[in-house]
């Protein structure tokens, strides 16, 4: 009895872990006056948002999967603008570690310019991740 409750509480604290954890530390990346220009760096939360020239930019909150030896997480960098189309970018993330070691925690990023016709001076968004924690196992 003691047993079944022990196997019960550990698997249940092992999937509460594993499905709730945050693994990927998400940035947004503002170039307002172009690429290679001062920028604005912030983490991104459910409120990120950025304006300029009347476009509006929001982070959407995508989705996760934890597997035993693959973790994924993706998000969407979505711009919108009347009368013009919908401008999105979507980013995976993906942590593949088969054996715990010390490393580098490598950045995956991409962005876009909101105005394609003039690079030189249009705001440039990058997003971006990186693994926050190494997992155990």
């Amino acid at each position: 009895m003691l047993r079944q409750f022990t196997l019960t509480v550990l698997l249940f604290t092992t999937t509460s872990c594993a499905w709730g954890g945050d693994y990927f530390q998400w940035l947004l990346e503002v170039f307002p006056e172009g690429r290679y220009r001062n920028s604005v760096r912030e983490v991104v939360s459910q409120d990120t948002q950025f304006q300029s020239r009347g476009w509006t930019c929001t982070v959407e909150q995508g989705w996760q999967s934890n597997g035993a030896w693959l973790l994924l997480e993706g998000k969407s960098l979505v711009c919108r603008k009347d009368g013009s189309p919908e401008k999105r970018l979507d980013l995976v993330c993906s942590n593949h570690d088969p054996a715990p070691r010390n490393r580098s925690r490598p950045v995956q990023h991409a962005g876009f310019y909101l105005d394609d016709s003039r690079p030189e001076s249009t705001p440039f968004l990058r997003l971006g991740c990186q693994t926050v924690v190494q997992r155990l196992w």
